[in-house]
């Protein structure tokens, strides 16, 4: 679930996990059950009785825990994993009350435990994956996640967490007050996804991608804080909102599975959009442009071509542009990367001109 383009391709071997599988029933069920059940949707088919077995197993051997509610075992790690395992399944499948009946049960297993941080013990994935599959369906629902709604921090997270990047350029004052002026949060959020871009398109050139961990904080701190935000009294910093938003998700959720979530927050990208168009609002030209090409670029296969095409000529030629190269430029000044959406940028480009 990692993009291999931006990521190191190294094995996702946590020793915690893979001790689990070797000594926990209800875990070994619960990931025998999501591999079989992911092979019977692939097939187009039914669960299959080995499938059923293996659901129906796990669900008792954690109904067993949980019924001892002050036993450790209702909420130690390999409890909360077996949870996860379940979820993680559930969204696939794309059996929406199953997943949000296993979140809500986690939210009182971590509440539980003492919070999310408490989870990074012998297993440091277990809160990425609950982070995950938490945006998953607040995504889905374009609605706000269960997880840091009275606790996020706006600050900007790579520079503010002491995370060291692989590339520094010099601050383009421009832009940054464009973005500024919309809202300092949405403006610190912005640091954090350009110096991502910057660092992942670095990272291609040079064979210095990013472990696993480092893109899970990033996307996630991001995620949550686009999720957390709304401007309803000024569709120019939704738009821009929406726009970021849009365009995190097509790399952190780009497994074809999860189709359901991009296809949601384009919808509200698209509502973003109409909103904006049709109020008396206004986004910089060259922000503007950014949001345009990324919406082109997100729903090429799904909306009408000239959907917003008027207002996308408008743009370029306020600026204006004429070719990919300066449209490319433009979008590497906002937020881009390079190996990800240089083709299908220049082919939705080379359709307007």
């Amino acid at each position: 679930m990692y993009p291999k383009e931006l990521c190191i391709d190294e094995p996702t071997i946590d020793a915690a996990w893979v001790g689990l599988l070797l000594s926990d029933a209800a875990y070994i069920h619960a990931m025998a059950y999501s591999a079989e059940a992911y092979h019977d949707k692939k097939m187009c088919r039914q669960p299959s009785a080995q499938t059923q077995k293996h659901l129906l197993e796990a669900l008792r051997l954690l109904q067993s825990r949980l019924s001892k509610p002050n036993s450790s075992s209702a909420t130690s790690d390999p409890t909360i994993m077996t949870i996860v395992m379940l979820a993680l399944a559930a969204d696939v499948l794309e059996d929406w009350g199953t997943l949000e009946s296993h979140l809500e049960g986690l939210k009182v297993m971590v509440n539980l435990r003492g919070g999310l941080p408490s989870l990074k013990t012998t297993a440091n994935e277990i809160a990425f994956k609950i982070c995950r599959g938490d945006l998953s369906h607040a995504l889905r629902n374009n609605g706000r996640p269960i997880y840091f709604r009275d606790d996020i921090s706006w600050e900007p997270y790579i520079t503010g967490s002491g995370h060291t990047s692989l590339a520094r350029f010099e601050d383009d004052k421009e832009l940054s007050r464009m973005i500024q002026s919309l809202d300092t949060r949405l403006y610190n959020v912005w640091t954090d996804l350009r110096e991502f871009c910057q660092m992942t398109n670095l990272g291609c050139q040079t064979g210095l991608k990013l472990p696993h961990g480092t893109f899970n904080e990033i996307l996630l701190s991001v995620s949550y804080r686009l999720s957390h935000l709304s401007f309803d009294r000024s569709p120019a910093s939704e738009a821009f909102r929406v726009g970021m938003l849009a365009f995190a998700t097509s790399i952190f959720f780009s497994w074809p599975e999860l189709r359901a979530i991009n296809v949601s927050v384009n919808r509200a990208f698209q509502d973003a959009l109409w909103k904006l168009r049709s109020s008396g609002d206004q986004l910089n030209p060259l922000l503007a442009f950014w949001v345009l090409m990324v919406w082109k670029v997100q729903i090429h296969k799904e909306a009408p071509e000239k959907l917003f095409a008027d207002w996308f000529g408008e743009v370029k030629l306020s600026i204006p542009i004429v070719a990919w190269a300066e449209a490319r430029a433009v979008m590497k000044r906002v937020l881009w990367i390079d190996i990800l959406y240089d083709q299908q940028g220049k082919a939705e480009f080379d359709k307007s001109v």
